[in-house]
């Protein structure tokens, strides 16, 4: 895309940054007079920002793809240099005019470019953070997976060096033989965990659901653990909500009620998962927190973007955003992870349409997805 590109509204810039602060500090840096040497042109627009402390720092975005490089030393994405530059192309067409690319914003787009094609920009130092990592809640009907297990790293492998599927991220495929016997241990575990919740919930409903409100939340977050050592990470989610439950107002009895029985259901169905079709068994399997591959065929559509939200914990940043395909009418879910306290690389507006091909995770909604390299603002 050349010229200008898209220009976001102020909404859809704001709803980039990564955490409160980077948006209060991206606001402050979003007016003329921080800025000089500023141009828009071949898709990009970049600056020159002198910071509160005097110090300037060179920054350029490209506006056909989440791409942003900056030379401050923060490692939030995008950093508030970048969310400001965007904030005043927003909010003042005029203030940013069209010219040629400078050299040193062309070089900083063809690297951000080559390196991250369009789902990010400069990675933050040290991050390692793969799609299949996950922090073991499920989102309407989607688990995000099994990352939040003692014995896994936040890269999505576990301690002994091995990924979900059964490869050695250092040695590549491991012995088929080996990786079953693995994945049939973790499932024993995963089985005892259910069985030990399932029990929970028993003594709960008979000693009443007033007694929750008493106990606090001790003993929901024991039982949590309990799963995180059963490597059931999305049944860990599950308790912690649970436990949140009569802290929530008035009417927390019914939720609660209507929870464990969601719940109950889920346990049940993992028990049962031999017998189920296929797809619910993919489904189910996720939902307590085993990991869901790719498959079947790309979808390609004008995808709009309907909101974007971060949850994390001490160890991962995990990054929702919802689509919607304007012409083929499909809802997808699209995960981004980071590591704890850093942004996710993938960014998109709210309220932009992009053109690009989903492919959708196994499961019987198969509402999640991921991107594929073809995914710009149309």
């Amino acid at each position: 895309m050349k010229g200008m590109g898209v220009r976001s509204t102020v909404e859809q810039v704001l709803a980039l940054a990564p955490d409160e602060a980077s948006r209060r500090a991206g606001s402050r840096l979003g007016t003329a007079g921080s800025w000089s040497g500023t141009g828009c042109g071949d898709g990009a627009v970049w600056g020159l920002c002198r910071d509160d402390d005097g110090t300037s720092y060179r920054t350029v975005v490209d506006t056909t793809a989440p791409v942003y490089a900056c030379d401050c030393p923060g490692r939030a994405l995008p950093c508030a240099h970048a969310l400001g530059l965007l904030l005043l192309r927003a909010s003042d067409g005029a203030a940013i005019g069209e010219s040629a690319v400078p050299d040193w914003a062309g070089r900083r787009l063809a690297e951000g470019r080559a390196g991250e094609g369009t789902t990010g920009g400069r990675p933050a130092d040290g991050e390692s953070v793969d799609r299949g990592s996950v922090d073991g809640e499920s989102v309407d009907g989607e688990s995000t997976g099994g990352g939040a297990a003692d014995r896994e790293s936040a890269d999505g492998g576990s301690a002994d060096g091995e990924t979900p599927d059964g490869e050695s991220a250092d040695r590549g495929p491991a012995d088929p033989v080996a990786a079953r016997r693995r994945a049939e241990r973790r499932a024993a575990r995963i089985t005892s965990g259910t069985r030990e919740l399932e029990q929970r919930l028993t003594d709960l409903l008979r000693g009443g659901l007033a007694a929750a409100g008493q106990t606090g939340y001790g003993l929901w977050e024991e039982t949590a653990a309990r799963m995180v050592d059963a490597q059931a990470p999305g049944l860990a989610g599950r308790v912690r909500e649970l436990g949140a439950i009569p802290g929530s107002g008035p009417g927390w009895p019914v939720r609660l009620l209507e929870e464990c029985a969601l719940t109950h259901l889920l346990d049940r169905a993992w028990l049962a998962a031999d017998r189920l079709p296929a797809p619910f068994a993919t489904t189910v399997r996720t939902r307590v927190g085993l990991p869901s591959p790719v498959a079947g065929a790309p979808v390609r559509d004008h995808w709009l973007v309907l909101a974007q939200y971060d949850t994390g914990d001490t160890r991962l940043t995990t990054r929702r955003v919802w689509l919607y395909g304007t012409t083929g009418g499909r809802t997808a879910l699209v995960l981004s992870y980071g590591a704890a306290g850093r942004a996710p690389r993938l960014s998109l507006p709210v309220g932009a349409v992009l053109d690009g091909e989903l492919t959708p995770h196994t499961g019987s909604g198969q509402v999640r997805a991921e991107p594929g390299e073809h995914f710009v603002p149309v």
